[in-house]
């Protein structure tokens, strides 16, 4: 119940990959109309919650990197959020967030922590309200936040990503990701770009080869993302990373704006093989995952 002490508690926030991207137009609010696959995968950060009547701030964030430790964090946010809406949590916390999902990667790390926090704190301390309140008032905090607070594992995502269609995904996809360990510029990529049209005709195929099993090869022509040439332009890296994965027979593409690279294997040993040879010739973060079913 909502003014009651709690205990520590630990919760986990996904990262997540876009299977298809397509920018549509700038909005009337200046940010762009978008529609994506979204997939999330197995690839965690992890947050630690303990209540600290003693601390002076509301919330105190700390993490094994010291570059998120801000005011503006997605988890402090949220913590801010729930307290201005609904009065909770009604004492300060310490947050720990371990970090695994590197940052500025467009694998949604940080909005996955703020959307955890979001939801987590709700459920602790009984906040009376519906899940889709929840959902909606996680946008507030960033474009894919929706997606992460709708604990979906796939889903058409469309507006600024606060249109859901959740997409049932019973296949495990065998994955490669890598993070050059570049950073690009979110407005500068989207700042190269032209807006396009969503192919409708595309995502449903996209979605039939993924639940129909069908080849790595079908689904690698059916992958999409508008941003990968701008972002390309601006850390070549990038460009290096397709090729490799592509020149190894995976279905590779950008997430995000970059500038983490995923490839879909034919298997697991494929992709643990991939990603050795990766290690061996590229720089960067390299992990094999999964998605979530």
């Amino acid at each position: 119940m909502a003014g009651q002490s709690v205990d520590r508690w630990v919760v986990r926030a996904p990262a997540k990959l876009n299977l298809y991207l397509a920018v549509l137009g700038k909005r009337a609010d200046g940010f762009h109309e978008l529609c994506s696959l979204m997939v999330a995968i197995d690839l965690y950060d992890t947050l630690v919650f303990r209540p600290a009547s003693e601390l002076a701030e509301p919330v105190q964030l700390r993490s094994n990197v010291a570059a998120v430790e801000t005011g503006d964090n997605l988890v402090v946010r949220a913590i801010e959020l729930l307290r201005k809406r609904c009065g909770v949590p009604p004492e300060p916390l310490r947050v720990w967030l371990q970090k695994r999902i590197p940052i500025g990667a467009g694998l949604g790390g940080g909005s996955s922590d703020g959307a955890a926090t979001l939801l987590s704190i709700a459920r602790r301390y009984g906040l009376a309200v519906s899940h889709a309140q929840l959902v909606s008032w996680s946008a507030e905090l960033g474009s894919d936040c929706p997606f992460f607070a709708a604990e979906c594992s796939a889903a058409v995502v469309r507006g600024r990503g606060e249109q859901l269609e959740p997409v049932p995904l019973p296949r495990q996809l065998d994955i490669v990701v890598h993070w050059p360990g570049v950073h690009v510029s979110t407005a500068q990529v989207f700042a190269r770009v032209r807006p396009g049209r969503a192919d409708q005709r595309q995502i449903t195929a996209l979605i039939d080869a993924l639940q129909q099993e069908a080849s790595v090869e079908a689904i690698s022509r059916l992958l999409r993302n508008d941003l990968v040439d701008a972002a390309c332009a601006i850390a070549p890296p990038i460009a290096r990373s397709l090729s490799f994965m592509r020149d190894h027979g995976l279905a590779a593409a950008m997430t995000g704006s970059g500038s983490a690279v995923f490839g879909i294997a034919h298997n697991r040993q494929e992709a643990i093989h991939v990603g050795q040879q990766l290690r061996r010739h590229l720089r960067g973060f390299v992990t094999v995952v999964r998605n979530l079913g």
